[in-house]
């Protein structure tokens, strides 16, 4: 049985609950001193009590020690470094005491070999995580630091390539600079990888596109790579939010187990490619945001499985594609803020899954369409500053679930249906500037 659910290597850990829970009494005073050599102890749990004191020198001797778990007291100590030449520590939580001063390691590389979860969160330490720390850690899975623990600084340690067996590396809100290391191409069980909000440079993931990765997620200055695309096992790209600008790489349509695209908030221009389309597990594509341009193609109808749709905030042009319709599963469509043309295609009133439409501040015209009657799971319909006509649609007031209802600044006449009254769930309604 393991002993984690999630390894982190100096951020928040959360472990299984019988070992973050179960021990949580009021137990008070200092930690006991008599652990004698040859010790059979294997785990030690006092997590989640008022013990006080220091961390016990004579835990040493327990040589078969894989437990150490006297996170959430109030211990006041130093870091203790002998505490990795326990050859079978596996866990080891130190998290919200009032351990301080600065980690320190013996140096030897021994230390740490079996080491699955290593929590040193909320204390006072000083200074920043030694680099030697991570040529020891060969057995961690998951490397998080949390912004309540000690941060790293410089650049990326190279060492980090030696952990053959971490699985997850997230790196985000250091002070880490510079380019990601080529011992990056050596983690080959990799699937996910998070650098945001550091300064890296040079070309993003020009060393790793052969790791079997599932997550990217970083905060880079620099132009998205058409190397990205030879991550065939990447499962979600987030890139969003960042100073990224050029086109969106056609190469991207090579990641057939894509679920999320996230490239929102950047500076990307030119049309959204079509090989796009063909990423049939794609259920999350968010593009908002950007200088995207072109029509939208007729074959993003081909992407079954979507449930959010955001194109919003860009310069596309055209009609809407009738064969948006065939997205059944899709619950926000967000087209707003481009340059849409022509009328609303009936083909939208198939989405019975649709929460949330927005079509405003574009050019759409003609009436509303018949079907959008079909849409009974809708929450937020927003279709303002258009050029539509016609009369407001007597069936919205059986779609008992609308919220926001915004049709104001088009060509609409006529009287405003009595139906509207029973929208006992509408908190917005915004009819003005029509006819």
């Amino acid at each position: 049985m393991p002993y984690w659910h999630r390894i982190y290597g100096f951020g928040i850990i959360n472990a299984s609950e019988s070992l973050s829970r179960r021990y949580n009494n009021n137990l008070c005073g200092n930690l006991p001193t008599t652990f004698s050599i040859g010790s059979a102890l294997q785990s030690f749990n006092l997590h989640g009590n008022k013990v006080q004191g220091t961390i016990p020198l004579f835990l040493e001797n327990c040589q078969r020690l894989e437990v150490l778990d006297v996170g959430d007291n109030l211990l006041n100590d130093t870091f203790p470094m002998w505490l990795g030449t326990l050859p079978e520590l596996r866990v080891l939580s130190l998290r919200s005491n009032k351990l301080h001063g600065p980690i320190r390691t013996l140096g030897s590389g021994t230390m740490y070999l079996e080491l699955r979860m290593l929590d040193l969160s909320s204390n006072a330490f000083t200074g920043n995580v030694p680099m030697s720390m991570f040529q020891h850690l060969k057995s961690v899975r998951k490397i998080d630091p949390s912004k309540k623990a000690p941060r790293l600084e410089g650049h990326i340690p190279r060492s980090l390539g030696s952990l053959s067996s971490v699985e997850s590396l997230d790196l985000s809100g250091n002070h880490l600079v510079g380019e990601i290391p080529a011992q990056f191409a050596s983690l080959t069980a990799l699937e996910v990888l998070s650098l945001s909000y550091i300064h890296l440079k040079g070309c993003i993931l020009k060393e790793i596109n052969f790791i079997p990765l599932r997550t990217i997620h970083m905060k880079p200055s620099v132009p998205i790579s058409s190397e990205l695309g030879n991550l065939k096992n990447l499962n979600d790209l987030l890139l969003h939010n960042n100073q990224l600008s050029g086109p969106i790489p056609s190469e991207l349509g090579n990641l057939k187990s894509l679920n999320h695209l996230l490239l929102h908030y950047n500076h990307l221009s030119g049309p959204i490619p079509n090989e796009l389309w063909n990423l049939k597990n794609l259920n999350y594509l968010v593009l908002s945001n950007n200088k995207l341009s072109g029509p939208n193609s007729s074959e993003l109808g081909n992407v079954k499985n979507f449930n959010h749709l955001k194109l919003s905030d860009n310069q596309l042009s055209g009609p809407i594609p009738s064969e948006l319709g065939n997205l059944k599963n899709l619950n926000d469509l967000l087209l707003s803020n481009n340059q849409l043309i022509g009328s609303i295609p009936s083909s939208i009133g198939n989405l019975r899954n649709l929460q949330y439409l927005f079509l405003d501040d574009n050019n759409l015209t003609e009436e509303s369409p018949s079907s959008f009657c079909n849409l009974t799971s809708l929450k937020f319909l927003h279709l303002l500053r258009n050029n539509l006509k016609g009369k407001i649609l007597q069936c919205l007031g059986n779609i008992s679930g609308l919220q926001s209802v915004m049709m104001s600044h088009n060509n609409l006449s006529g009287e405003i249906p009595l139906s509207i009254c029973n929208l006992t769930s509408l908190q917005s309604l915004d009819l003005g500037r029509n006819n």
